[in-house]
């Protein structure tokens, strides 16, 4: 037998036992390319041929130069006897044909699309000259139409490879390496995705980064597969600039002892992550005035694709030029790892620009201690009116808050020049902004869409937020295990901490409040827990001057569209986000959309996102009832995290310190003080644009201080076109002190809304079943309490310092009362106006 029968039989071998034998038996190779057509160093080719049988070659469009670097290329086929080596691989060069650079691609459009519930692995050997420039990419393999659908594998800017699959412009995943691909070396790749519809990214073998997945969406598109650039933009950037190598795409997502560098030569180097990276070793230096951007930008990319990571900081400041920040303008942006650690010993992170301080994504064990996050430039400028109109305001800006015509306001809000609480009384945004014209140096006028008799004395502070909901300090996605402790949030032109999808968090001396002398904190909410699960727990915390709510633990409603069948619903959002997917083993409930009243729980089969009806087909495990029609809610309770709050403080926000709109909730020996709204608000509403639910039971609000909160200091709510009982159930209340502050009464939105119940209680209890109001204290109040719309309601053993009213209205039931001093419990004498509105007017 020749040479050449001797190594294509060998090869056949060893392919067969490296493809079919690896993580599944089933396992077939799709497609594999190992560019060995060369006859010499040097030499072009016009194809090459697809070794996996199925014909998918590839074909030229431009000339494609191969030379041969036999110390560098991979030999994948290699056992302890002898070594098949691979002799050449394929050079590409950009910028070619009239700015196009080389590149190869399939003749069959069809044959590499994938469905939506198929599994693939597509690996290979890179060995890049040059990132892209700018925005650019470097594509290395490509399988994508005009409409975007289908997948995508390349080099961005910085370095990073990231692989991404779409089903359309808008619907997206991708997964990418925590840091750079090496220059000038070889580097084994691959991208599997799983029946699960995840998709994975590993680097030698090792497994860098998980993605979420797209299903039901198919990745079927009408692009041909191409190698070395995308075919779409005529633009050198684009075009991969080095070597590529032993490209094969299979049928199963492939475990690495089956990818082809399960033989690989041990002489072919490898990064070694970091786990531990002192900051100060990469030359940043607190309080040196010098920028530490880079700094921090290379420790992530040390930490390379370690599970472990844990960065330490000495104290004092360090300043973040966001300009120098990469796309997405991510300072600390981790993916996939199963423990983190960011030791800040009092470091203060001070950015200059629009950034993202943390951001991490599908991680488990996050610990973030005794760091400081704020801007040198807050996203607000401060001011004092000089003029008021019917439709418009002056504003004199602050010298220390420098503008020009390019200002921005998002939006108005009024503080009494006292005390420099937030009044509310001016809270305008900018959607009710008509114009914002500069009519002298640091002097804006602002015009509305319409007429506002608003009145305040010339003098008197507002705030100007340059943006409200924009980038957050600290970001965490379907992340589990957080603790934070020692964490202090100064300003953020968004919300100092957004939880999404999240599992068990604690936070522990978490302090947001202003630096500086500031009137404001955030531009928008405190912490917001969106559709998370397992427990929050906040203790010895501050919460202060913030542009919206404090704490907001939420899931989302949504309507129900169709019936298919028995067991399936068709569910969507009305409007915003999606929602969160149902899992299975977990709970929907059924909600009557007219009173917000549950009338069926259903346990989670399977469910999956249908695109082309923008909408969750949800299959349960029972019979749905026959109660059920288009048009009805559904709210996945699964989504919703136990709530323990103790021992914080909430003086002088915008909005409520607490939203309530989960189960299991304990509010403990916290204060709350001149909020602009309610104290804590345990609200349900499937009308405005969050559409927040659901209903709240089993909660508990005792032991706290409620000092001079505009509107009801506890609020029990459900937005519903038929107010009714048992919307929120078994609910205490009980030795709390709610006292009244007349003076900031006096010049606040509540003065002009005396007609509504809202502004005048201490609590308004509304929707709600199961109500114990016990040894609470009353200071300054004619309404204590307005009940409407319960029933089973305990008043019991409650005092007030002078004589004042428990009034209730639309009860099935008398509420009980008894042994209450100075409480006089009556039936409301006529209708009176429960309706919730805010700032109608405003």
């Amino acid at each position: 037998m020749n040479y050449s029968r001797t190594y294509m039989l060998f090869l056949s071998v060893v392919t067969c036992l490296s493809f079919a034998c690896g993580s599944s038996a089933l396992a077939k190779t799709l497609a594999y390319w190992r560019f060995e057509e060369a006859q010499g160093i040097n030499a072009s080719i016009t194809q090459s041929g697809d070794h996996s049988g199925h014909q998918v070659h590839l074909k030229q469009d431009s000339a494609i130069n191969m030379p041969v670097s036999l110390d560098k290329v991979p030999s994948p086929f290699m056992d302890d006897k002898q070594q098949v080596a691979n002799h050449f691989s394929m050079q590409l060069v950009p910028g070619r044909s009239a700015g196009e650079g080389d590149y190869l691609q399939t003749s069959d459009h069809t044959y590499l699309n994938f469905k939506a519930n198929e599994p693939f692995t597509i690996e290979g050997w890179i060995n890049p000259h040059t990132y892209g420039q700018a925005k650019a990419t470097r594509h290395i393999v490509f399988k994508r139409d005009k409409t975007s659908t289908g997948y995508a594998l390349f080099l961005n800017a910085q370095g990073l490879l990231e692989f991404r699959i779409a089903a359309s412009v808008r619907k997206q995943a991708a997964v990418r390496s925590t840091a750079p691909i090496p220059l000038d070396q070889w580097t084994h790749f691959a991208v599997t995705r799983q029946t699960d519809g995840r998709i994975h990214l590993y680097l030698d073998g090792s497994h860098i980064a998980q993605g979420k997945t797209l299903l039901p969406d198919s990745l079927e598109n009408t692009g041909k597969l191409i190698i070395g650039d995308h075919g779409m933009v005529a633009n050198p950037d684009f075009a991969f600039d080095g070597m590529l190598d032993e490209i094969r795409i299979s049928d199963t997502a492939l475990k690495p002892e089956s990818f082809l560098n399960h033989h690989l030569d041990q002489h072919v180097s490898r990064q070694t992550p970091v786990d531990r990276i002192d900051i100060a070793s990469l030359g940043a230096i607190p309080d040196d005035g010098k920028d530490d951007t880079q700094a921090f930008l290379t420790a992530v990319k040390n930490f390379g694709n370690s599970a472990n990571i844990h960065l330490v900081l000495a104290k004092g400041q360090y300043d973040i030029d966001a300009d120098q920040l990469p796309e997405g303008k991510h300072l600390i942006l981790l993916r996939d790892r199963q423990s983190i650690t960011i030791e800040g010993n009092e470091a203060l992170l001070c950015f200059h620009g629009s950034a993202r301080p943390l951001t991490f994504w599908e991680s488990q064990n996050i610990r973030i201690e005794n760091l400081l996050i704020d801007w040198d430039k807050p996203p607000f400028s401060e001011g004092q009116i000089m003029a008021m109109g019917s439709n418009s305001m002056d504003i004199m800006v602050d010298k220390k808050y420098p503008i020009d015509a390019n200002i921005q306001v998002a939006g108005i809000m009024d503080y009494d020049p006292l005390t420099r609480h937030p009044l509310g009384y001016i809270d305008t945004f900018d959607s009710a902004i008509a114009s914002v014209t500069v009519i002298k140096p640091q002097v804006i006028r602002i015009t509305y869409t319409r007429s506002r008799p608003l009145t305040r004395p010339v003098g008197s502070p507002v705030v100007i937020r340059h943006t409200v909901y924009g980038f957050n300090a600290i970001e965490m996605h379907h992340c589990r295990d957080i603790a934070l402790s020692s964490v202090t949030v100064h300003t953020a032109p968004g919300m100092a901490l957004m939880a999404g999808m999240c599992q068990d968090i604690t936070l522990d001396d978490f302090q947001i409040r202003p630096s500086h002398n500031r009137l404001m904190s955030t531009t928008a909410d405190g912490t917001m827990f969106s559709s998370c699960s397992g427990k929050i727990d906040i203790q010895n915390s501050h919460y202060q001057a913030m542009g919206d709510d404090g704490i907001n633990v939420w899931t989302k409603y949504m309507t129900i569209r169709a019936i298919p069948r028995s067991d399936q619903l068709v569910i969507a959002a009305r409007k915003g986000w999606r929602g969160p997917l149902p899992i299975a083993g977990g709970q929907v409930e059924l909600v009557t959309p007219d009173t917000l009243l549950t009338y069926q729980t259903l346990m989670v089969k399977a469910a999956q996102y249908d695109p082309s009806q923008k909408a969750y087909i949800v299959t349960f495990n029972q019979t749905i009832s026959n109660q059920v029609k288009v048009g009805d809610l559904a709210c996945d309770i699964s989504r919703l995290a136990k709530l323990h709050v103790r021992n914080t403080h909430f003086p002088g926000n915008r909005a409520r310190a607490i939203l309530v709109s989960t189960h299991d909730a304990l509010i403990e020996n916290c204060t709350f003080a001149n909020q602009t709204l309610s104290g804590i608000s345990i609200y349900a509403d499937p009308v405005r644009n969050s559409q927040q639910g659901s209903s709240s039971r089993q909660v508990v609000i005792r032991n706290n201080q409620f000092n001079g909160t505009a509107a009801a200091a506890i609020f029990a709510y459900a937005q519903a076109p038929t107010p009714t009982p048992g919307v929120h159930q078994h609910i205490t209340i009980s030795n709390n002190h709610f006292k009244r502050n007349p003076q900031l009464d006096a010049l606040r939105h509540r003065s002009e809304k005396d007609d509504l119940q809202y502004w005048q209680n201490a609590i308004y209890l509304g929707s709600s079943s199961n109500v114990h109001i016990t040894g609470n204290q009353f200071s300054g109040y004619d309404d204590a309490l307005f009940v409407h719309a319960s029933d089973s309601v305990d008043i019991t053993d409650n005092q007030s310092d002078h004589p004042a009213s428990i009034t209730f209205e639309s009860t099935p039931s008398v509420p009980t009362c008894q042994n209450n001093s100075n409480l006089t419990c009556q039936k409301a004498s006529a209708k009176m106006s429960a309706a919730y509105r805010i700032f109608d007017q405003r």
